[in-house]
């Protein structure tokens, strides 16, 4: 509940709020000890960690909370978790609910594409009706205790966004994200017509500019989320690594580009 607590302090806090998108306890771990006052996992990364498949709704709510549990357990900040749809229906989201608040979840992302969903920088996305979205969320509300919601859409055209945003804002949700914003301009727009927090996800070669912090909060974001960044950065040390091992067949070519086994059982607080 404290947790949960920090967590909506810092959405409407004036300071804008910055969740790296983690993947695993390792992750995690890094993210806190860096000081982030919060993390975000992510469907995406878990999706690829787990599975080596794509953000194609083929994560399982099982899974996910599977994930989400160690992740909780090795770390004391406000962790926001990636429930996609719900896994499903209305009756399926409000079970999902269920089992975050067990785990000790700070909060969740919902968002409003129908089932199979795809990640929200792609193309082909469809939406969920919104009267029917409407109503799983307010039955989630309903559900979510001190937990903090974060009202998803990805719709794509300005007067959509807007009408979902506007239909969001009048629920019980404690932050509206517009995911895949493409311009400069629509986030300034959507700012100008939200009267509640409003978060924005960047991933490089996604729709969204990729702009600094200090001017996104400029245009008036409060939370800002970069959800693959630790997978995303994880795979390419990986993949060079692997290729400086298999190409030169020697360890002292490996080493310059990682940790040895004391710096990471230090840094990790094995030591």
């Amino acid at each position: 509940m404290e947790l949960c607590k920090r967590l909506k302090k810092a959405v409407q806090g004036k300071e804008t709020l910055v969740l790296p998108g983690c993947f695993d306890c390792t992750s995690a771990i890094l993210a806190s000890k860096m000081g982030f006052k919060g993390i975000f996992v992510s469907g995406y990364s878990v999706a690829a960690s787990t599975l080596g498949m794509p953000d194609r709704g083929l994560i399982t709510m099982t899974e996910m909370i599977n994930t989400c549990k160690n992740i909780i357990s090795t770390i004391n900040i406000p962790v926001v978790v990636d429930i996609d749809t719900g896994y499903g229906s209305t009756i399926n989201a409000k079970r999902s609910i269920k089992e975050l608040k067990g785990i000790g979840a700070s909060g969740f992302i919902i968002e409003d594409q129908t089932f199979p969903k795809r990640c929200g920088h792609h193309e082909g996305k469809e939406l969920e009706d919104l009267d029917k979205h409407l109503e799983k969320l307010r039955e989630i509300v309903k559900e979510k205790g001190d937990m903090v919601i974060f009202a998803r859409t990805d719709a794509e055209k300005i007067d959509e966004i807007l009408k979902r945003a506007e239909e969001f804002s009048k629920l019980d949700v404690d932050c509206i994200l517009v995911d895949g914003i493409d311009n400069i301009q629509n986030m300034k727009t959507i700012r100008n017509a939200v009267d509640k927090p409003l978060a924005v996800n960047l991933l490089y070669g996604g729709k969204t500019p990729i702009m600094s912090n200090k001017e996104l909060a400029d245009i008036g974001f409060d939370v800002i989320i970069f959800s693959t960044v630790c997978i995303n950065a994880t795979s390419k040390a990986l993949y060079e690594t692997l290729s400086r091992l298999y190409t030169k067949g020697d360890l002292k070519h490996t080493h310059p580009h990682s940790f040895d086994i004391k710096e990471f059982e230090s840094l990790l607080g094995f030591g």
